[in-house]
């Protein structure tokens, strides 16, 4: 991270250090880009068009946001996982048997 990007403010810290991610600042004054914020804040799987209808939506929440953008774009753009076999593994690994 070179000095410029000090002082950043990123929402999660999976982006912190990376320019495109930038949300504003807050050294050496508080700064926000209320636009790009804006754009974080409408992500959920009620309004991403991959997620609506999805079973899952509720468990996984659309995945990574900042990969999902890297990936396709688009933050609004769902970051699948196999949410249902990783919560079966768990459920095995604890004996819940599901």
């Amino acid at each position: 991270m070179c000095s410029s990007d000090l002082g950043g403010l990123y929402g999660c810290t999976a982006t912190v250090g990376n320019p495109r991610f930038r949300l504003g600042t807050f050294h050496p004054e508080v700064v926000k880009d209320e636009q790009a914020i804006a754009r974080w804040r409408e992500r959920s799987v009620l309004t991403m068009a991959d997620c609506r209808g999805c079973e899952l939506g509720p468990v996984c929440g659309g995945g990574c946001g900042a990969l999902a953008a890297v990936r396709t774009g688009d933050p609004m753009r769902a970051d699948c996982r196999p949410v249902r076999e990783l919560l079966g593994m768990g459920a095995r690994y604890y004996g819940l048997g599901l």
